[in-house]
């Protein structure tokens, strides 16, 4: 079920690119997986998808998050939110423990609101669905990483420092219900 919904998150990401006209790039390509084994072993990694937003109007991260959620609804067997979160931490922190409770992804909103990933997994001490604890890294995929060239989003199951995902996953921007906000689209069981 896991690998289902992970290939159902990218396939809702692939939809919904090709409704958005005027989808934003990234500004500059994703950071390189980290070499060799990791130093801790994550409670839950799944591969996955992402979903790429637009940078319209104010109505349209609640009408992508709620159609993301909806298409996960449908085709995964698993029912989704959108979440919108007032800072870094809580939404860390929130995405980490609905992937641990449920084990199934979570869906992030990046880049301000102009594009999305899915964040499949973490590194922490203790489960975070049984209360706050650090979490140390998260594993990430993109829907536009290319293999040859130059890519705008990271591979699969990439592997990032909790510093390096704040610099992609920042708070909605001003224009955009809900700004301010971070945004995870998360299963709810």
């Amino acid at each position: 079920m896991r690998a289902t919904a992970a290939r159902l998150a990218l396939l809702a990401a692939l939809v919904v690119t090709l409704l958005l006209p005027g989808a934003a790039l990234a500004a500059d390509p994703a950071p390189s997986p980290a070499p060799g084994p990791s130093p801790a072993t994550p409670i839950l990694g799944l591969t996955g998808g992402g979903i790429v937003g637009g940078s319209g109007p104010a109505w349209l991260v609640p009408t992508v998050t709620d159609g993301w959620a909806a298409v996960l609804d449908r085709w995964s067997g698993a029912d989704y939110e959108p979440l919108y979160l007032k800072s870094f931490e809580d939404a860390l922190w929130t995405a980490a423990a609905r992937i641990a409770r449920t084990g199934k992804p979570v869906g992030i909103i990046v880049g301000g609101g102009t594009h999305a990933w899915v964040l499949h997994g973490f590194v922490a001490p203790a489960n975070p669905a049984l209360g706050p604890t650090t979490i140390s890294a998260v594993f990430v995929s993109g829907p536009l990483y290319a293999p040859r060239g130059r890519s705008y989003d990271p591979a699969p199951d990439t592997r990032l420092s909790v510093s390096e995902l704040r610099r992609a996953w920042r708070a909605l921007g001003a224009g955009y219900d809900n700004a301010g906000t971070w945004v995870v689209v998360a299963p709810i069981r």
